[in-house]
């Protein structure tokens, strides 16, 4: 869980300052982890 943490903190940062195609990677990137779907890394709730 912590390792999940660590990388989700990472890509907060560089989404942040993403453009609109770069954040769509990302969440298909982050969305490959297991345990996550993309619906869930994108929700800023």
């Amino acid at each position: 869980m912590a390792a999940r943490r660590e990388i989700t903190k990472k890509y907060a940062r560089e989404y942040g300052k993403a453009d609109r195609k770069t954040k769509s990677v990302m969440l298909d990137e982050l969305a490959e982890i297991p345990d996550q779907a993309r619906n869930d890394v994108s929700d800023t709730n």
